[in-house]
């Protein structure tokens, strides 16, 4: 994965959301992170390092993090791969390895991938893991799509990596007179076509390695998805946070 691709996944809403349920000690037992599959072992690598290190923030030297080697590590178990689910058998194992103790971390990872391919048969087998999990073990799995049984959805926590079409980048506006001149094309522009202007300026800020401005846009971006607020709000809140430079955290996280 590239750097701009690895910017794209640790901007986002979703990386925000798991290093939030990190950081007040609420990750779930079991999630269930949708995503292109290009990301997915980038994602599933990175979630372990936070999940596995001692401090929860893949300081690099306490001994859990000192206990990795490349992509493995002795509290993590991948099963399935890019091209296939686990079968049946392999979700049994599962069981076996999630009841184990863990060797170095506070707790045993196991990433279950191409989990939206899983068979009837081995999806009945997680559920039942996942509806008794041992106190250590945390289950991840990886969907390319929101096809998922409903019984091991409603028991996971969902997140989702939307990537849509390639947007072509255009910067911020900066100066005053920029500004000026995008809010009256701005005022013009219908709920449908902010959206598309803000997933634009993501693409800059990304591609420029502002992570911490893509994030903000694409928090912007959410809000024009969730069509909860008309479009002069929108155009408001737009000016507030990207030009005035106001932020609105709090006021996002009750907005989808």
């Amino acid at each position: 994965m590239n750097e701009k691709e690895t910017c794209f996944v640790t901007s986002s809403l979703m990386w925000s959301e798991l290093k939030k349920a990190l950081e007040g000690n609420r990750f779930p037992q079991s999630l269930a992170l949708s995503a292109p599959k290009q990301y997915h072992e980038k994602i599933a690598i990175d979630i372990a390092r936070l999940l596995l290190c001692e401090k929860k923030n893949a300081c690099g030297q306490c001994l859990s993090c000192c206990s990795w080697h490349e992509k493995t590590h002795p509290d993590l178990v991948l099963s399935g791969s890019l091209e296939k689910a686990p079968t049946i058998s392999e979700c049994r194992e599962i069981a076996v390895e999630l009841s184990l103790y863990p060797v170095v971390a506070s707790c045993r990872l196991v990433v279950i991938q191409s989990a939206d391919t899983l068979l009837l048969p081995a999806a009945n087998s997680m559920l039942k893991i996942v509806e008794e999990p041992p106190e250590h073990g945390v289950i991840l799995f990886l969907l390319e799509n929101d096809k998922f049984l409903p019984t091991l959805k409603s028991r996971c926590w969902n997140l989702a990596l939307a990537h849509e079409e390639r947007f072509e980048p255009e910067e911020i506006p900066s100066a005053e007179r920029s500004w000026k001149k995008w809010l009256e094309s701005g005022e013009t522009m219908t709920i449908e076509e902010l959206e598309k202007q803000l997933h634009c300026w993501e693409t800059w800020a990304i591609e420029e390695g502002q992570a911490s401005l893509a994030a903000r846009v694409d928090r912007l971006r959410l809000i024009c998805e969730s069509r909860k607020l008309p479009q002069g709000m929108v155009l408001d809140l737009i000016l507030l946070s990207l030009k005035e430079g106001f932020a609105f955290e709090h006021v996002f996280d009750n907005l989808w």
